[in-house]
């Protein structure tokens, strides 16, 4: 090969450029500025290869060695990429329902030898109480893909009682202001829920002569 292009040329439309037959050598390596001889490459050129149709993707941009061998053999890529879950986490139920909404599940780790092209999974927009899987997937840049699987418990807060009043510990922070963990927030004698069912207000010991005699 003498680095001179013959025959009628090439021309690229989309690109629009056209390269008409010429007797000018190819000078690989040569400067950018001025291809006199001056300028030439000082040395040997082992092996050159033109990345016809792969070019535009892989050359330029810091891209490797290892990266430009992926987009020449890439019908030859069968190694697919390497995914690593998330840790497996657990939420509590948003506040007065039985699911999970706006769950934060992190980002795996992923990793190729040619390029990675997407990442996604099919988590649900409301985790119901329970255990959920969640599948991520990874796609390389040749269509090879990998999964791995990463577990949302959701704990049903939705209930809880925690000092056995009658009032869930949703009612008495988000309706009554109530303390959920004491079942006489203002200390008058009489429970948040006796106060709250006779129009009393659960946080003042004001109404306390309210207090049924048989109590």
């Amino acid at each position: 090969m003498d680095g001179i292009q013959r025959g009628l040329g090439v021309s690229n439309a989309t690109l629009n450029v056209s390269v008409a037959a010429n007797t000018n050598r190819l000078t690989i390596g040569n400067s950018a500025v001025s291809r006199g001889v001056g300028n030439v490459l000082v040395g040997k050129i082992a092996d050159a290869r033109i990345l016809r149709g792969f070019a535009p993707d892989a050359v330029g941009d810091g891209k490797t060695n290892a990266t430009l061998q992926c987009y020449i053999n890439a019908d030859r890529d069968a190694q697919p990429p390497s995914i690593s879950c998330p840790n497996d986490i657990t939420v509590n139920s948003d506040p007065g329902q039985t699911y999970a909404t706006n769950v934060n599940l992190g980002q795996p780790t992923v990793n190729d030898n040619c390029g990675v092209a997407s990442v996604t999974n099919d988590a649900p927009t409301q985790f119901p109480a329970g255990t959920t899987t969640v599948t991520w997937t990874a796609t390389d840049v040749n269509g090879n893909s990998s999964t791995c699987h990463q577990f949302v418990t959701v704990v049903d807060t939705s209930g809880n009682d925690s000092d056995g009043d009658g009032l869930t510990d949703w009612e008495e922070v988000h309706v009554y202001g109530t303390n959920p963990n004491n079942p006489d927030s203002d200390g008058d004698g009489m429970s948040d829920l006796f106060e709250a069912q006779y129009g009393l207000n659960p946080n003042s010991n004001s109404d306390a002569g309210c207090k049924p005699r048989y109590w």
